[in-house]
């Protein structure tokens, strides 16, 4: 298993626009994506601090994405 990169909001935006995930509201920092499956995902907003590790990880798992996976759609 390769290194799970660190990333910020708008890297990680990226990322879930390219999975085809549209963003659809926000509340306060959070910002809610959907994708036409029915899957949500809630993501912090915060400027341009890293996402932890911790949470990374736990947002690919609620989009079914393997780390390596994750890595080669950041680039």
């Amino acid at each position: 298993m390769s290194k799970l990169l660190l990333v910020d909001f708008k890297k990680f935006e990226k990322l879930l626009y390219k999975l085809s995930f549209a963003r659809s509201r926000q509340k306060g920092s959070h910002v809610v994506f959907h994708h036409e499956d029915g899957r949500t995902l809630s993501v912090p907003d915060h400027g341009s601090k890293d996402l932890s590790r911790k949470l990374i990880r736990r947002l690919i798992k609620q989009i079914n994405v393997e780390v390596d996976d994750y890595i080669n759609l950041l680039d």
